[in-house]
């Protein structure tokens, strides 16, 4: 049940009603264009104890994603890319990386929480879309034989890797206090695509220090 004499803050900016007691929250609609505000319990212990719950599952999720994405490159990936050409195999790791613009979702309200963290949401969100664009021109190059092609797939790749890797990082420490729920529907990003395109980005590794680059 919620508390009988609930307690508001005000927030002028946020467009949600929260009432959260006993661990639970509901959402509800904005009325008439009013300011909405925000119930906290009144028993911080509940809510830290969800925070650390919910932190656990983010954790085993990551875990489980990189278990499965490094199942599916061992048994699937790594004997299919070694019968292919170099620019092949390239060309078909890359194309999942054309997708990364699915990374701009960490900007749109409704998708994430309006809590989440403006100093995770914008280099995550535009350096998805950096790697998204740097995929395309990559694998256009490589199909047209371009003079430098590989030169740019490392640009990709170093680029790709290091985006990931520093979202990687940095989301633990900005959403210390919002916590995993704050990434709503983009949940599924950090959880599971960002291992399965991280071992995708160590296979084209593997690919360019075996091709000489022209």
């Amino acid at each position: 049940m919620i508390d009988s004499k609930p307690r508001f803050t005000l927030l002028s900016h946020w467009k949600r009603l929260i009432l959260a007691s006993g661990g639970t929250v509901w959402y509800r609609s904005p009325i008439n264009g009013t300011d909405w505000y925000l119930h906290t319990s009144a028993d911080p212990a509940v809510h830290l104890k969800a925070a650390m719950n919910l932190r656990i599952v983010f954790g085993l999720s990551v875990l489980m994603s990189f278990a499965a994405s490094g199942l599916i490159a061992a048994l699937c990936l790594w004997p299919t890319l070694q019968s292919m050409t170099a620019t092949s195999a390239l060309t078909a790791l890359m194309l999942a990386h054309a997708y990364r613009f699915a990374g701009l979702s960490f900007l749109v309200p409704g998708v994430v929480s309006p809590s989440l963290p403006a100093k995770f949401a914008l280099p995550a969100a535009y350096g998805d879309f950096v790697a998204a664009l740097l995929a395309v021109f990559a694998i256009l190059a490589l199909h047209v034989h371009m003079p430098g092609a590989l030169l740019l797939v490392w640009v990709f790749n170093v680029w790709g890797t290091v985006d990931l890797l520093f979202a990687m990082i940095n989301g633990p420490r900005r959403l210390a206090e919002s916590g995993p729920g704050a990434l709503g529907a983009a949940f599924y990003i950090p959880t599971v695509l960002v291992p399965a395109l991280l071992i995708t980005h160590g296979l084209i590794f593997w690919l360019l220090l075996r091709t000489p680059v022209h």
